[in-house]
């Protein structure tokens, strides 16, 4: 018998079967095959999986056990009983089917009496078994009576007539499976030679048509013939030409008296002299013929069948100029290109890549590739044309090789036949040694740069902190001494206000201009050292940004002037403006300062202001126009220094501080301030402020 039980029988299904059976009577079942190995099984007790089989002399008895009650089956007993030797019974039976012992049915695990505590006591001491847990073990194992065992045995007799039943009708049913997959085979083979006769049935009946459309086509041969028919004495005289073949005789339409011209009859000497046909392509006028003569010896003329072959002609000479183009263009590219079939060899190679191998094109032809480039007798892990033969894909990579002497950028394209399957792939290889190289050079070149960028950010860093250091101490020192002076100032106003109002009697008319002077000098240096207290607080008295209406700034700002403008007969035209964030208060400041400088600097003119602004993307810009004087805009970075005038104290008041301080404002919020102007035609201050301070 060809087959073993575990193909004869379903073998998830009775193993379920000796589960139930373990459960129900609590001793456990298996089957074995002939050479011991375990084919179903249920669970064993713990006594055996627990002790028993986890140490080597003992599971040594277990097997010895096995192979004592295997040997009583394999001598013909239909039924064996043992007592293994760790103290256990155990019972088998054959399983034989159609008279062939396949396997052996298992029950065991089981007592026929109460145990023998000394010997399962000694047993524990002498293979070390945990004896508490090993007897506890031996607790669950079942004493089976006489009445029992006698159940058991016509169980363990019915298990294999039932599995030996089973295994019969399964192989009766694998042996007619068998049989009918047989006579499906004969019937596919027999339908396929049915489908070859038919298939050379239809080409049969294909070859017929063809034959009676030849046949039709010669009952109108040669006179409706396209192409040239002739038939020549052995003479050089025609017998016969239909029309096609006029162009052949020089235009003239042949009879039988006609001479043939000398290129014909040169061809029928040479067809007379060999005695067999021949083939040759002449070119008459701008068209070629292909002329086939046959001669017919018994009759002394010879037949000439000619055929058009001037497009076909001229579309062999598009090809083989095309396929020259594309070897000179193949040899020229700088690129090593290969084409390369599946089993990595050189099908074709350019001369650059046989250059850089050190061989001819010829010579590269039917080497592989990892041989002449890697000098390996196996492809690397990394070859793209492996990959590419694998998934069809493109791939691309960059390896040096030192073979061809260099870094290349490795291109790998699949090749196809009209089915889809790849045949091979394009292997294009392009030397950037010298790309690399410029590349390391920038690298260094950058890590260079970024080393000299750290250490200028460094000294940079530094000079910012002492920068700020430095202007943190102008700003204590401004504010402290626009602070500090403000006391002696008021105390020489106040004496010289006294002096005036006490004294005026007794100071000649000289020393009171010189008191006037000292007063107008005191309130000049007072005024100076507030605008310096001011342009000190611009970054010293900070207020947090927050959303600010600049329609609202503007108006606070404009009415300090509203009663100046009023005696002026003057105008403030304020449009609608954006909300963006920044600090009011000086918001508020620098328009007031605006404001102040086109209302000083105002023309005879009423004066005339506007104040509007644009949106520019993240930005909002503010336009303050006036009609006033105006300034040459050569002056335009001056008038943003701190102290600088255009005009003299006695033209126009001041100190020099106001537009000092819009513009230090305004890049406090990250902003710029400029001016459009020209004299006598007005001023245009433009503030450009972020609508949203970064974080």
């Amino acid at each position: 018998m060809q087959y073993k039980l575990a193909d004869l029988i379903d073998t998830e299904k009775t193993e379920k079967l000796l589960g139930s059976f373990r459960d129900a009577i609590g001793i456990p079942a298996a089957i074995f095959d002939l050479e011991g190995r375990v084919i179903i099984k249920s669970r064993w007790h713990k006594i055996c999986s627990d002790f028993h089989i986890e140490k080597e002399k003992t599971c040594r008895k277990c097997i010895e056990s096995n192979t004592t009650l295997a040997n009583e089956l394999m001598e013909g007993n239909p039924f064996a009983l043992y007592r293994c030797l760790n103290g256990l019974k155990h019972a088998a039976a054959p399983i034989v089917i159609e008279g062939e012992h396949l396997a052996n049915a298992f029950i065991g695990q089981f007592l026929t009496e109460k145990p023998d505590l000394d010997f399962f006591s000694r047993q524990a001491d002498e293979y070390v078994f945990d004896k508490s847990e090993y007897l506890r073990a031996l607790s669950k194992v079942p004493v089976v009576t006489r009445d029992v065992q006698s159940f058991l045995l016509s169980f363990l007799t019915s298990l294999t007539e039932m599995l030996a039943s089973l295994g019969i009708k399964h192989l009766r049913q694998m042996e007619t499976e068998k049989q009918l997959k047989k006579a499906r085979d004969k019937l596919q083979i027999q339908n396929e030679e049915l489908s070859a006769s038919e298939e050379e049935l239809r080409v049969q009946n294909e070859e017929l048509i063809s034959s009676r459309e030849q046949i039709e086509i010669l009952a109108r041969f040669p006179s409706e013939n396209p192409n040239p028919v002739m038939r020549m004495a052995g003479d050089g005289r025609v017998l016969y030409a239909n029309e096609a073949a006029a162009c052949l005789l020089a235009g003239s339409k042949a009879d039988r008296s006609d001479m043939a011209p000398q290129f014909l009859r040169n061809m029928v000497t040479e067809a007379f002299s060999t005695g067999s046909s021949a083939k040759l392509d002449i070119q008459v006028h701008d068209r070629i013929f292909s002329l086939t003569v046959a001669p017919v010896l018994d009759y002394d003329y010879v037949n000439i069948y000619g055929q058009d072959i001037t497009d076909r002609k001229h579309m062999e000479e598009e090809l083989l100029r095309a396929k020259q183009e594309w070897e000179r263009t193949f040899d020229s590219v700088p690129d090593l290109i290969a084409i390369m079939d599946p089993l990595h060899r050189i099908v074709r190679a350019n001369k650059e890549m046989a250059r850089r191998l050190g061989l001819t094109p010829e010579q590269c032809t039917g080497r592989r590739c990892y041989e002449c480039v890697h000098d390996s007798l196996h492809p690397p892990d990394f070859c793209p044309h492996g990959r590419t033969l694998m998934d069809g894909q493109e791939y691309t990579a960059e390896m040096y090789e030192p073979r061809l002497g260099g870094d290349f950028l490795v291109t790998t394209t699949p090749l196809r036949d009209e089915q889809g399957n790849i045949v091979g792939t394009v292997h294009v290889a392009r030397d950037i040694t010298e790309r690399k190289r410029i590349e390391e050079e920038l690298r260094r070149s950058r890590d260079q740069l970024e080393t000299r960028v750290r250490e200028r950010t460094a000294d940079l860093a530094k000079a910012v902190t002492r920068l700020e250091l430095i202007n943190q101490e102008l700003q204590e020192f401004a504010f402290v001494a626009s602070h500090d002076l403000q006391e002696p100032l008021r105390k020489i106003q106040s004496f010289c206000d006294l002096v005036v109002r006490s004294n005026r009697e007794n100071v000649d008319e000289k020393g009171q201009d010189y008191l006037l002077r000292m007063q107008k000098a005191a309130r000049r240096m007072q005024q100076l050292l507030k605008d310096l207290l001011s342009y000190s607080r611009v970054t010293t008295q900070l207020e947090p940004f927050r959303e600010t209406d600049l329609k609202l700034v503007v108006t606070e700002a404009a009415e300090v002037f509203e009663l100046k403008l009023r005696e002026e007969n003057g105008k403030i035209q304020i449009a609608d403006m954006l909300v963006i964030e920044a600090d009011y208060s000086q918001m508020v400041r620098l328009f007031q300062n605006l404001i102040s400088n086109a209302v000083k600097y105002r023309s005879r003119q009423k004066p005339m202001i506007k104040i509007y602004s644009h949106r520019d993307k993240h930005f909002c810009r503010i336009f303050v126009e006036d009609n006033g004087i105006g300034f040459d805009e050569k002056y335009l970075d001056r008038i943003f220094s701190p102290f600088q005038r255009l005009h003299g104290r006695n033209e126009y008041p001041g100190t020099g501080m106001g537009l000092a301080i819009c513009r230090k404002i305004v890049e406090r919020h990250g902003g710029s301030i400029t001016a459009n102007s020209a004299p006598e035609h007005g001023s245009t201050f433009i503030v450009t402020l972020p609508i949203k301070q970064k974080p």
